[in-house]
């Protein structure tokens, strides 16, 4: 298995796990049954995606400065992503009359779609900040030095 591969399931079973213990804690409601196996499918769909994502972003930026931008970005937004998730996952329930294949297929598809969507906010304000920083970075290093000023006593 690639290591990027690893590191995108590493990322969604942290955020399975992180997000049921965030819903166990704070709310008091951990699922059970068809509901626990959709929770933890989208929330692992969703944190391999958001870290995928992020290092496709990563590829692309060859600064320093700019990975850091991106990685901090996900840092702050990615458990906002979590909290949507989990939100989110309250709203799915299982009709009485939908079949349990339906559900365990549709279910995970909000969550994991609600919970990269503030990832995805952050990491492209994130990302226009490192390409304006590379900008204005390109424009300082390509303006000329200004002419030494010689002073002549009269």
């Amino acid at each position: 298995m690639k290591s990027r591969n690893l590191a995108a399931l590493v990322v969604g079973l942290a955020w399975a796990s992180l997000g049921l213990g965030y819903n166990a804690l704070h709310f008091g409601y951990f699922p059970a049954g068809v509901e626990l196996v959709v929770f933890i499918i989208g929330l692992i769909l969703g944190g391999a995606a958001s870290s995928l994502l992020l290092m496709a972003l990563l590829q692309r930026f060859e600064r320093r400065f700019a990975r850091a931008l991106l990685l901090t970005g996900y840092m702050l937004f990615a458990p906002l992503g979590l909290m949507t998730a989990m939100l989110m996952a309250g709203t799915i329930t299982m009709d009485a009359g939908m079949p349990t294949l339906v559900y365990l297929i549709a279910g995970p598809i909000p969550i994991a779609l609600f919970a990269n969507l503030a990832v995805v906010v952050g990491l492209s304000i994130m990302a226009g900040l490192a390409v304006m920083s590379f900008k204005l970075a390109q424009r300082f290093e390509d303006v000329p030095a200004p002419p030494e000023v010689v002073h002549v006593q009269v």
